[in-house]
């Protein structure tokens, strides 16, 4: 999986993607697609795929983030 398959499969735009703009379409999409409603396993799993790959890069970014910002506000003290 990668980030544009993910985007795809959601159906999001790279400049929508938050958290709770994903775990919103997440649970949107796996309501329409559930096997017992009806839908393919294949694209049910494929969905739940996509949202945990971009939650989980959205969180290391947050974290990336937050570790370049303390090192930036321990240059500027020097």
């Amino acid at each position: 999986m990668n980030r544009a398959t993910a985007l795809k499969l959601l159906n999001l735009s790279e400049s929508e993607v938050t958290p709770a703009v994903i775990r919103a379409r997440r649970r949107t999409l796996l309501a329409e697609h559930h096997p017992d409603k009806g839908g393919d396993v294949a694209t049910f799993h494929a969905i739940a795929e996509a949202a945990d790959f971009l939650l989980q890069d959205e969180e290391s970014a947050d974290l990336f983030g937050d570790i370049f910002d303390d090192i930036a506000k321990k240059r500027r003290a020097l």
